[in-house]
């Protein structure tokens, strides 16, 4: 069982992030992860039995302004997990990535105590502040508890977990808005150009083989989904 908790961040202008700061991060939050999984997924494999949850964030689908390369590596982690799923597929092996909301972690923590010593006010106002003006959307409100971020990873690495795969398992306290994936809307009588068996065509922000799928017609202010495979119709 791997849970790749490693990760750094840091409040920071875009236009003043360094491409060493850029490397940095991604080495750290990422390539952490890459490399321990890569190291430990063959005795998964042999097993036919393994959990591999790496520790995103709610950045990650929503990424900050204020730290825009820390949200890029947790968008990044996601990514990684639903591959390293899609590889294992078939077999005992999970992996799903957890996305944190705002948690009280000790970098969190001290960051905290720094900022309320730089305006000469307590730490409790500083967290109030934080949730009035960088994250209103939270339902919380308090920072998470690690212990509450772990017992969430401790259900998705449970056998009773084992239906959860290759997804981004959301424990943010509510910051994320959004209840389903959002789709573009595709404007009615302009269907797909191409209709090459091996195309991917798009399909609001999903996309279809036309060989495997048949469209549906557009629909004036609707998104346009896929149909099922034509075989079981």
């Amino acid at each position: 069982m791997l849970v790749n908790n490693l990760g750094i961040f840091e409040p920071k202008a875009l236009l003043e992030i360094p491409d060493k700061d850029w490397l940095r991060f991604y080495e750290v939050n990422l390539m952490s992860g890459v490399r321990l999984t890569r190291h430990y997924l063959p005795g998964m494999i042999g097993k036919n039995w393994g959990r591999v949850i790496p520790i995103s964030s709610e950045s990650g689908q929503q990424t900050p302004g204020e730290m825009v390369h820390y949200g890029m590596t947790k968008t990044a982690q996601i990514a990684v997990a639903r591959g390293v799923a899609e590889s294992v597929a078939g077999t005992g092996i999970t992996v799903n990535s957890i996305l944190a909301g705002p948690t009280a972690s000790e970098g969190v923590g001290d960051f905290v105590q720094s900022m309320a010593a730089q305006q000469g006010i307590t730490k409790d106002q500083v967290e109030q502040e934080f949730f009035e003006k960088i994250r209103p959307s939270s339902l919380l409100k308090p920072f998470e508890t690690t212990e509450e971020v772990a017992a969430v990873v401790a259900f998705v690495a449970s056998t009773q977990a084992v239906s959860i795969n290759g997804t981004a398992v959301r424990a943010e306290g509510g910051v994320v808005r959004s209840i389903f994936i959002k789709r573009e809307l595709i404007p009615a009588g302009n269907p797909p150009a191409s209709s090459a068996p091996s195309a991917l065509l798009p399909c609001g922000r999903l996309f279809f083989r036309p060989a495997l799928y048949a469209p549906v017609p557009a629909v004036p202010h609707r998104s346009r989904i896929a149909a099922k495979p034509a075989e079981r119709l």
